[in-house]
């Protein structure tokens, strides 16, 4: 197996290039499974596909089905004690209760009802349109902090080569490696390289993944909720470098201070009795992608390798004439004023500044140890919205302003790596002596764009007039990239950054 973080399996590969992926009748690892009549639940069906009989395995393997995203609008609260403890999140249902077509969802009155059809993740994790995540020896360690040092020892080796990775970009790849002289400068200083480290199989290996971060302050990093949070668990500790990138991936050269001009740090999950990760409630129960953003703090954290350095910032924690947020930017009492809880003022100034230019910086798979920036700027998600008001319907594309939390479309070269990298609009403003300087405003927190959005967000749900977004047929035909996607910095999700606890514990 080559020494790469993503791997594609062939089947996906085809699978992205024909744009369906198979149905089984009988469970396998990595391929969809149409549940059968009489042929068992979720644990039998969870030891057919991997093999495996009664004990920990298989609970451990029957959790990663029930906690993969793709299977999230399949899950239906525990009803007893065994599921409470283990299946909190809640558990497949294996009963003929979905709707026949594609998306699934619980059917309604009068409709066709029929079992589910779900993803069996391959025994390295992942998903059907997503790259595996790649599990390491890591010289056999037993704790997360020396797995840590040994997978640092691999941005020294051929781990930080430049590698092929199947093409998810739009058109010519406008992206840039940005220059070892900016990545000490706002912004490039608060992007962070995250490699997440998942709990230890029973092999003795180690699955490691790996996404982008920004500092939000110099103790409080923000990344994608799937980032720390997947198929295969918690993370147990992030390796967090803030503004790194290798001088040369494609020679290897050695990580040296200026590589990582901020240090390299190990996050432990857990600090003491408390947790250092935090999740939206509604991303790790609903799985709702609008609240795909967790935040990260440095409690315990150690320096395991780059530059000493005596403090670390962020992008709340340094002149509002520099760096702002887009709650305070679009406020309209003023930066410096409380900020408003009315999102719509945020919404608008995204799609204004958005509308000449939108930035993100971070980590691709195919340049996993170089910071590259892209640029496009906002476009409409490939939504499509009907009103409901008693007998007659309307459909608009047209979202509204008065979401508490959304995600906002666009066409940035993106690829997995990206995942919970900063997303910003640039504006500027007056300095000393009446002189133009550059204003960075955060505007969200890029969650790629590689999968067909399979959500259903309802609205509304206590009024007359229903408000419904679905996918349009078109997203559901062809999942291939089509775009990225942001978590919007609105501030409902600024409140629960700045106020973690808010949220639930990782």
């Amino acid at each position: 197996m080559p020494d790469s973080a993503f791997e594609f399996d062939d089947g996906a590969v085809e699978r992205l290039k024909t744009r369906q992926a198979p149905i089984l009748t009988t469970p396998k690892p990595g391929n969809f499974y149409h549940i059968q009549f009489g042929k068992g639940g979720l644990m039998t069906t969870t030891g057919k596909a991997y093999g495996v009989s009664r004990g920990g395995e298989r609970l451990r393997l029957a959790q990663r089905i029930c906690n993969h995203p793709i299977n999230r609008d399949l899950l239906v609260k525990p009803k007893n004690a065994y599921e409470r403890k283990f299946f909190p999140g809640g558990i497949i249902s294996f009963t003929k209760r979905f709707t026949a077509e594609v998306p699934q969802r619980p059917a309604q009155r009068g409709e066709k009802k029929s079992f589910g059809v779900i993803w069996i993740p391959p025994e390295g994790g992942g998903g059907p349109f997503n790259p595996t995540v790649k599990a390491y020896k890591l010289g056999g360690k037993s704790t997360v902090g020396s797995a840590a040092k040994q997978m640092v020892k691999k941005l020294d080796g051929r781990f930080c080569k430049r590698r092929f990775y199947p093409n998810l970009l739009i058109g010519e790849d406008d992206r840039i490696r940005v220059a070892d002289r900016k990545r000490t400068r706002t912004p490039y200083r608060w992007v962070c390289k995250v490699i997440s480290i998942f709990p230890q199989q029973s092999t003795g290996d180690w699955p490691v993944g790996h996404g982008s971060g920004v500092l939000l302050t110099g103790n409080r990093m923000v990344t994608n909720a799937h980032v720390i949070s997947s198929d295969l668990g918690t993370a147990e500790g992030l390796i967090v470098i803030p503004g790194f990138s290798k001088a040369d991936p494609p020679d290897v050269t050695r990580l040296d201070d200026d590589a990582a001009p901020f240090g390299v740090w190990l996050i432990p999950r857990r600090h003491g009795n408390s947790s250092n990760f935090f999740l939206p409630t509604e991303f790790r129960g609903l799985g709702d992608t609008t609240a795909d953003f967790a935040t990260v703090d440095f409690n315990g954290a150690k320096r395991i390798g780059g530059k000493k350095t005596k403090k670390l910032d962020g992008w709340i924690s340094v002149s509002r004439n520099l760096a702002l947020t887009a709650p305070q930017a679009a406020n309209p009492a003023g930066p410096d004023a409380t900020i408003s809880s009315d999102p719509k003022h945020t919404r608008r100034l995204l799609r204004t500044l958005g509308q000449d230019a939108l930035f993100t910086a971070g980590y691709p798979a195919d340049h996993l140890c170089e910071m590259m920036q892209a640029e496009d700027r906002v476009r409409p998600l490939d939504y499509e919205l009907t009103v409901v008001s008693g007998s007659t319907s309307k459909k608009t594309h047209v979202y509204p302003d008065n979401q508490r939390r959304a995600v906002i479309g666009n066409r940035l070269d993106t690829m997995p790596g990206n995942s919970g990298g900063p997303v910003w609009v640039e504006s500027t403003s007056s300095g000393r002596g009446g002189r133009k300087r550059k204003q960075y405003i955060l505007a969200g927190f890029l969650r790629g764009g590689y999968e067909p959005i399979r959500e259903r967000i309802d609205f509304e749900k206590s009024s007359p007039t229903k408000v419904v977004y679905a996918p349009s047929p078109s997203a559901i035909e062809a999942p291939v990239h089509t775009g990225s996607e942001f978590v919007a910095l609105t501030p409902w999700v600024l409140d629960r950054l700045l106020n973690p606890t808010t949220m639930l514990p990782a």
